[in-house]
């Protein structure tokens, strides 16, 4: 989630307002949506979490599409649902964490000691 906002930062800077939105739709529905992450959100946090964070997302991109928004205030907003989301995985059991399907992640060091 985290790479996709700062990708839709950095298109969003670069004037390239359809890629930004396509970089928050995709960290929304991708990312937290369909790796289970908005499940553990309403299992485990006090409701209204998961709420909070996808809301927070959707308001984004439609401050984008009303051209209502600047780029400190799109960083702005975007720390502030990565805090959010921070926040709320700390309350989520790590076991629990575990089932996430994340693309691209390959927990070579699970089970090593170092």
């Amino acid at each position: 989630i985290s790479t996709k906002f700062s990708q839709a930062a950095n298109a969003f800077k670069e004037k390239n307002y359809q890629a930004s939105k396509d970089f928050l739709n995709d960290a929304l529905f991708s990312d937290y949506r369909n790796t289970k992450v908005e499940i553990l959100v309403n299992k485990f946090t006090k409701a209204g979490n998961d709420q909070k964070i996808q809301q927070a997302i959707r308001t984004l991109i439609r401050q984008i599409n009303d051209a209502k928004i600047d780029e400190k205030g799109l960083r702005d907003g975007l720390d502030s649902i990565e805090e959010q989301i921070f926040d709320v995985f700390l309350q989520i059991p790590n076991s629990e964490l575990s089932s996430l399907q994340i693309s691209g992640f390959n927990d070579e060091t699970k089970g090593k000691d170092y």
